[in-house]
């Protein structure tokens, strides 16, 4: 307070530097909801992406589970193909 001259100079300074400080707490606040907003859409935008991608995923599975099925049919019938073609030749 040696650069004040007396106590009214010293308040008006104060109260200057609380607006200062005001101010930079405003910008702040803002710049803080500016982020939440950018993470939030960041964040939506990867769920529709991760939603997309297990769509895409469960039909996937459905394609394999009908392949697998079809091999295995033709697994099963080739011996039962093979145990008629024997069974009609050796008659």
């Amino acid at each position: 307070m040696g650069e004040y001259s007396n106590w009214n100079e010293w308040g008006k300074y104060v109260i200057k530097k609380l607006e200062e400080h005001d101010d930079k707490l405003g910008k702040l606040d803002k710049s803080i909801i500016d982020l939440k907003e950018h993470i939030n859409t960041q964040i939506a935008s990867l769920k529709k992406t991760i939603a997309e991608d297990n769509i895409e995923t469960a039909k996937d599975i459905v394609v394999l589970k009908v392949k697998a099925g079809v091999w295995g049919l033709l697994a099963g019938a080739i011996p039962v193909a093979l145990m008629i073609l024997i069974n009609a030749l050796s008659k």
